[in-house]
Formats: structure tokens, C-alpha cells, sequence
């Protein structure tokens, strides 16, 4: 049977100091849009190379391929009339 994500992409949460996961802690948008990214991104194959960069997103960040990935997918935006998504949010 394949399966459409990694081991290692089903892991700790993103950007979680302790490494663990933290069931009762909030998510962040970053958070959520990166654990749908490492789920879904080899099932769904989006170009995000027209997906205009956040100016609270940098390149270096755990989630930047993650938000460009949920922009160019329709699952999420920025934060209308702004160029910010908002990822700690």
C-alpha cells in the first residue's frame, strides 16, 4: 500500500521547542497549514511559483513552502488588503 506522506513529514509539531506534540496546545496558522502540507502535498501538486511572498514570511522559515502551498491551493489566504498572512496567528 502507498501512502501519500513520509514518516518523517508526520511528526512533532512544527516549530515545537520540546519536540513533542502538544495536544492541548493552540495551533497557530503556520502550524495548521504546514500539518496539512506534509499530509496532502504529494496528492495535491500545486504551482505556487505565482503565489506573491508574505511580508511576515521568510524564506528560511518552517512554513514558507507550507503557506505558498495553501495560497496556490485554495485552502487559505493572507489577510485581505495587507500583504501578511499572519502565521502566528
Amino acid at each position: 500500500m502507498q501512502y501519500p506522506f513520509r514518516k518523517a513529514d508526520v511528526t512533532a509539531m512544527p516549530e515545537k521547542p520540546s519536540g513533542k506534540f502538544g495536544p492541548e496546545d493552540v495551533c497557530t496558522r503556520a502550524q495548521v497549514v504546514t500539518f496539512l502540507y506534509r499530509l496532502l502535498r504529494y496528492a495535491w501538486d500545486y504551482d505556487t511559483s505565482s503565489v506573491p511572498d508574505f511580508s511576515d514570511v521568510k524564506k528560511d522559515t518552517y512554513c514558507y513552502d507550507a503557506v505558498k502551498w495553501a495560497v496556490a491551493s485554495d485552502i487559505t489566504t493572507g489577510y485581505s488588503g495587507t500583504d501578511r498572512f499572519g502565521p502566528d496567528d
